[in-house]
């Protein structure tokens, strides 16, 4: 990945990780296992399911 689109990706991500954090639960951020499930699970229920829509959009 170039590092231009790789800057823009991280700034993205960034903006998602701060999305993610406010719509975690407060008790699950207590521990790094706990931050690691909370934001596997929210990044797959919300993120990558948009993800994958707009790739299948793109290969039609």
């Amino acid at each position: 990945m170039k590092d231009k689109t790789r800057a823009k990706l991280q700034k993205h991500v960034e903006e998602i990780a701060k999305i993610l954090h406010a719509e975690a639960k407060s008790n699950e951020l207590k521990s790094l296992e706990g931050i690691e499930k909370s934001a596997r699970n929210l990044t797959q229920e919300y993120v990558m399911s948009e993800i994958g829509i707009f790739f299948k959009k793109k290969t039609n």
